[in-house]
């Protein structure tokens, strides 16, 4: 068996990967895909079938860890108080969607504000998974052709040419041949996968000259695009890719700012410069919020938070400690703290949602409004 193609998504809260293996000699409805599905999680309390877009290096830039296994690793180095020699970055994927003038230089703060060339931690996160696709098909028996296998990398579609063409060159530096490497816009991905495999709600998109809207949420961007089929099954796109950064973060910095309205800033500053491993570990607690929060819940949400070390940090700069620093904030009628739990009323945590719901939806009927999209099904 040997391997076809390669794909690599590299996302802006979590990353994967899948490939097609199918045996020489045989056409495509032979090929089979297969993603990796074990991602060794830790201690992490969040479930996924993809792993965090976090790195570790060394101070020699050597790569140490990626994902769920970086961070892991991480908290044990700042328990030990060895985080000086050592980089960790996690959510930089969006700095190309956010930084004006992007070039091959650009640098990058990691948690701690330390920098490293931009191009050093997209090409070791992309050689991470490479590494970790490696030993993957190693232990299925696969055979990784390197002058014959085709890689595709992910991108979102409202991104300048020059983050795409700064993504093309990181793959490339972390050994994807060249002339081998496809960059792929990600609502195109998903527009074409639908296409192949419609599901039972949507199978009249598949039809001659069906036009239909694609919405891809993201964890940082949302694209939105209109596709039309063409009478000989290619796809024609209507209106070009649009979109901004309401991504599912965007929901993520909500529940920070209610952080930094109750406890202030320079205690959630401090939080994530001298205790990263604390601030992930709250930004991993938000995590599980957010997905599993529904419109129709009334019971109350609770949030793991680390309770001693914001303890602490309120003693030392408001001289006060947690449990009075929250009942004394503008929102404590929405909160209450049992031991290390925060809880909030549900309809307090649904008002996080709304800014970037509207957004949303402000966004897809921008698209609709438009007079080239009449006809979308």
């Amino acid at each position: 068996m040997a391997l076809n193609v390669v794909a690599i998504d590299f996302g802006t809260t979590y990353s994967g990967y899948a490939f097609s293996v199918s045996p020489a000699h045989t056409e495509l409805k032979d090929v089979e895909i297969l993603s990796n599905q074990v991602w060794n999680s830790g201690t992490a309390e969040v479930a996924s079938l993809k792993t965090p877009t976090c790195l570790l290096l060394t101070k020699e830039r050597d790569l140490v860890a990626f994902g769920y296994e970086a961070e892991e690793q991480y908290a044990d180095i700042v328990i030990d108080g060895n985080a000086d020699d050592y980089y960790f970055f996690h959510r930089f994927k969006m700095n190309l969607h956010n930084y004006k003038n992007i070039t091959m230089s650009m640098i990058l703060e990691d948690v701690r504000g330390q920098p490293l060339p931009a191009i050093d931690v997209f090409s070791l996160s992309i050689k991470a998974l490479k590494d970790h696709l490696d030993s993957t098909i190693d232990v299925k028996n696969l055979e990784l052709d390197k002058r014959k296998t085709k890689w595709v990398l992910t991108v979102p579609a409202i991104w300048t040419d020059t983050a795409k063409q700064f993504m093309r060159k990181s793959a490339e530096k972390a050994g994807i041949p060249r002339d081998n490497l496809n960059i792929a816009l990600e609502p195109e991905a998903a527009s074409i996968f639908c296409q192949t495999f419609p599901s039972a709600g949507c199978r009249e998109i598949a039809e001659i000259e069906s036009r239909y809207m694609v919405v891809d949420l993201g964890g940082g961007t949302v694209d939105i695009t209109v596709h039309e089929k063409n009478a000989n099954g290619t796809l024609k796109e209507v209106v070009k890719a649009s979109g901004n950064c309401c991504g599912g973060t965007s929901i993520d910095d909500k529940f920070i700012e209610m952080f930094v309205c109750i406890f202030g800033r320079p205690i959630m500053d401090s939080l994530k410069s001298k205790f990263p491993d604390s601030y992930l570990s709250l930004l991993r607690s938000i995590e599980n919020v957010k997905r599993v929060y529904q419109t129709s819940q009334t019971r109350k949400v609770h949030i793991t938070i680390p309770r001693s070390t914001l303890d602490d940090l309120c003693q030392s700069y408001l001289g006060e400690n947690i449990t009075t620093v929250i009942n004394s904030s503008s929102l404590a009628s929405n909160i209450e703290i049992i031991r290390d739990k925060m809880r909030f009323k549900a309809m307090f945590v649904e008002s996080l949602f709304k800014a970037t719901c509207d957004n949303l939806v402000s966004l897809v009927q921008s698209v609709l409004q438009q007079c080239t999209v009449r006809g979308i099904t």
